[in-house]
């Protein structure tokens, strides 16, 4: 799993180099692990952002040139992830979040260079994983948020903002009451 983990990463880093991917930043399960206790999963999430239309272009003719399947899947404006590329890279399943809302670049621009596995990688910072987490507000997803805003370090007043500016405040407020 580790050298599969590697191989992700490796082609993440080097699909940033390319026009209009401006960066990228582990979410999900995996950055969960870095902030808090490790759990399971079963795929690889990644907030990648893009600088323009031409980004997401790019950004699939990188994973093209690296022989890499993909599918492109467009959702409404309103959608959670309007905008989403799946892959699979070293036989795990990879989920690409295209960063669409101001506070996701935000989030990728914000992210941190964490050592893990044996690799350095971009992971979102715990205010905005939890904040992403809220926001969603699935069973797992508050979960995760709780164990986060429980074992971690963070910036109570940056979380605070980021919850206020995304309407998950009453979302934090129930979670920390718990």
């Amino acid at each position: 799993m580790i050298s599969e983990f590697h191989q992700v990463i490796d082609v993440f880093e080097s699909v940033c180099g390319a026009e209009g991917i401006d960066g990228y930043a582990l979410i999900g399960g995996l950055a969960v692990s870095v902030w808090a206790t490790p759990r399971a999963t079963e795929d690889i999430d990644i907030l990648v952002l893009v600088a323009h239309d031409k980004g997401l272009e790019s950004l699939t003719e990188a994973l093209r040139a690296k022989g890499i399947e993909f599918q492109v899947h467009c959702g409404s404006v309103d959608d959670p992830v309007p905008l989403l590329v799946t892959a699979e890279i070293a036989g795990i399943p990879i989920d690409c979040i295209i960063a669409t809302r101001k506070w996701e670049a935000e989030a990728v621009q914000r992210a941190v260079g964490i050592e893990f596995m044996g690799k350095t990688v971009r992971v979102l910072a715990p205010e905005y994983l939890v904040a992403m987490k809220l926001k969603a507000g699935g069973p797992q997803d508050l979960l995760d948020a709780a164990r986060i805003v429980v074992q971690s370090k963070y910036d109570r007043e940056l979380l605070d903002a980021l919850a206020k500016r995304l309407k998950v405040t009453r979302r934090l407020e129930k979670l920390r009451q718990a």
